[in-house]
């Protein structure tokens, strides 16, 4: 594809039986694990009109997994096939993204207007490909007029969407017309042709890798008359908006480490509102906030410029302690504000003594312009304590059950299994699902459709109670559907009289269109309450420990620090880590590559056990590390006899291109058990 050339036209250039449960997990091996680089590359393409009619099943079967779209060129110019071949693509399971060919010559401010209302055409949300800037024309223009138009472009899509759109271009192009490292920042989609690794610009992109490489302009795919671009991505670096970011964490400063950034504020300063930083015994990091107020109903917010449309929720999730022990009230609300009336979830409660999660989960019906996270106090005469505020979209809907069952189905039909929502004593806002089976197998389910790729773990969870307040024995499942051969993960729990989270992870080795979240009830006919089910992917591989110990490591070797997997009791799956260490220091740790950028926070959560039911103190660590140095935080913890999530929030000042997640063991050679890890960035 040249630029010089042809600037306006780089675009010609399941009956599921209940045994198959765990069926598939028995079935892998160290092999599996050993070929899963190859399975992480993905193959994409990115069309236009220039392609004509595409048959996008045909271009499916060929291993396309993901396709850029043209949606525009310049201020006016919507490329006709548009829409077409985006719902095409979507349809048969393609992961689809927009890009606009960009003309520095015109308003850099329109351009951007014309890219983001052509994603609202087709609905662009979270699971889509982040929208990209395609730069190869200069319009004979030098090259600080190209970097500033650029730049007022890249920053009214952020502002719009709530992320950094990708930037298309050639290294070489780059270097002799625009020769910037002002925008190291957005993911780069790098066009080397005829080369075995693509380079990058000179200026090195800030330390971070390209994120898609075209590496042809003259490829043959099935499906495509004629040449068509071929593009490749590392499954785990694939610029996914929203689930790209692996269920990322889109508040700043949620652990308040070590101050409130300015972005945590009084909503009325009328309310005689009071925000102190705690130090000590936080839920997260070191800090905390404490909020007083003089008036019931002062609260406290934070709002995040976002992209909001009907296709995915939003839970807003925080840790709570009053901070004498006496109880105090409020309320935990998640808004979608701007363009359309406002829509409101919220969740009441009570704090006491210790650190509890409040949950909130909004189902937007419309199209807005940003979030708000807020929380409401209601008692006067004491002090509340805040920490580990988490605010990620995720793939689910209606996992609140707020509007209703809405794409939540009873298995197999309705006539054996009963399901109603229910209101009060929810633990997720107002409403609850109410579900019964007189069947044996009975189940509700949700089909999502999403690209499964072998980068990330997923990770189901769901709160439940028994009805009746008697103890029933129910499983929790995540199936990978479609495609390749089926996968699924289980963990089987027993729900009582009060609300428990209920978690389990699969780590997939094959790609599939589709996941499934479904939970078997008791088929006594004695109802199981269910409540702010949440699935998200995520950066960690084999977090549950279901397949061994890989890719965790001991740090330093295995010498002095042992690792080993055990089957049962486990929190999430069926399996989990049971390590121990003589020396002081000793560590179990993983390496992931992720795109770290300031001002978006990086969390780290794992469930953790003392083998023995004897306290044990440890370390959750969370670094980030790349040509910037490194920079870090962790949670001191003690585990007890029973299961204990801890969490550690970093809120990154520079650029980096790896996580650590990292747990200090205690030296005194105790068995301390581990499972249920996520990181979300």
């Amino acid at each position: 594809m040249s630029a010089h050339a042809r600037p306006l036209n780089r675009h010609c250039a399941l009956a599921l039986a209940a045994s198959v449960l765990c069926a598939c997990l028995s079935a892998l091996s160290a092999k599996v694990l050993e070929q899963r680089a190859q399975a992480d590359i993905l193959q994409g393409v990115d069309v236009s009109e220039y392609q004509r009619s595409i048959d996008w099943p045909s271009v499916a079967s060929a291993g396309i997994s993901f396709a850029y779209i043209r949606a525009g060129e310049g201020t006016s110019y919507v490329d006709p096939d548009y829409q077409r071949n985006w719902l095409g693509a979507k349809a048969a399971g393609i992961t689809t993204g927009a890009y606009l060919f960009f003309h520095p010559s015109q308003d850099p401010i329109a351009q951007a207007n014309l890219l983001v209302a052509e994603l609202r055409e087709v609905n662009f949300t979270h699971g889509d490909l982040q929208p990209a800037i395609d730069v190869e024309t200069t319009d004979n223009l030098p090259p600080d007029a190209v970097v500033a138009g650029l730049q007022s472009a890249v920053i009214s899509v952020q502002s719009s969407i709530g992320t950094l759109p990708v930037i298309y271009a050639s290294p070489s192009w780059w270097d002799a017309h625009v020769g910037s490292s002002a925008f190291t920042s957005d993911p780069l989609w790098v066009a080397n042709w005829g080369v075995g690794s693509p380079s990058l610009p000179a200026v090195g992109w800030g330390g971070n890798q390209w994120r898609i490489w075209q590496y042809s302009d003259a490829g043959s795919v099935p499906g495509i008359s004629g040449a068509v671009d071929l593009d490749q991505a590392g499954a785990a670096l694939l610029p996914i908006y929203g689930a790209a970011a692996a269920g990322e964490n889109v508040l700043n400063d949620a652990s308040f480490e070590p101050n409130l950034g300015g972005t945590w504020q009084p909503f009325d300063e009328n309310h005689d509102l009071s925000l102190v930083i705690g130090s000590g015994s936080a839920a997260d990091g070191q800090d905390f906030l404490e909020l007083s107020t003089g008036v019931s109903g002062g609260s406290v917010f934070q709002d995040v410029s976002r992209l909001v449309g009907n296709g995915y929720d939003y839970t807003l999730s925080l840790r709570v302690r009053s901070a004498s022990g006496r109880p105090v009230a409020g309320v935990l609300a998640l808004w979608a504000l701007g363009a359309n009336s406002p829509e409101v979830n919220s969740t009441p409660f009570s704090a006491g003594a210790r650190w509890t999660t409040v949950t909130a989960t909004l189902n937007p019906q419309q199209q807005h312009a940003w979030l708000r996270a807020q929380v409401y106090l209601q008692t006067t005469d004491a002090s509340l304590d805040m920490d580990g505020a988490e605010l990620v979209p995720q793939l689910l809907r209606d996992g609140g059950f707020e509007s209703g069952i809405g794409p939540w189905q009873p298995y197999g039909g309705t006539q054996e299994t009963a399901m109603a929502t229910e209101t009060g004593a929810a633990v997720d806002g107002q409403s609850y699902l109410e579900t019964s089976t007189s069947t044996p197998g009975g189940s509700v389910f949700q089909d999502v459709s999403s690209l499964v790729i072998p980068a990330h773990d997923y990770t189901l969870t769901i709160w439940v109670r028994s009805g009746s307040g008697q103890p029933l024995n129910s499983t929790l499942v995540l199936w990978g559907l479609g495609g390749n051969k089926t996968e699924s993960v289980a963990t089987p729990f027993v729900a009582g009289a009060g609300w428990t989270l209920v978690t389990t992870t699969l780590d997939p080795q094959q790609i599939h269109p589709w996941l499934r979240a479904q939970v078997y009830l008791p088929d006594t006919g004695m109802a199981l309450d269910l409540d702010s089910a949440e699935l998200l992917p995520q950066l960690l591989r084999n977090a549950s420990f279901e397949l061994a110990t890989s890719p965790w490591q001991p740090f330093g070797g295995s010498q002095e620090t042992a690792m080993t997997t055990h089957t049962g009791a486990a929190e999430d799956g069926q399996s989990y880590l049971e390590t121990n260490t003589s020396t002081a220091g000793g560590s179990v740790f993983q390496d992931v590559s992720a795109a770290v950028t300031p001002g978006q926070d990086d969390t780290l959560a794992i469930w953790v056990r003392s083998h023995s039911g004897q306290p044990l103190t440890g370390t959750l660590a969370l670094w980030a590390m790349g040509i910037n140095g490194q920079e870090s935080r962790s949670t001191i913890f003690t585990a007890g006899a029973s299961w204990t999530l801890v969490t550690t929030t970093l809120d990154p000042l520079l650029s980096h291109s790896l996580l650590r997640a990292q747990v200090y063991l205690p030296a005194s050679g105790a068995v301390l058990d581990l499972d249920g890890a996520r990181l979300s960035t």
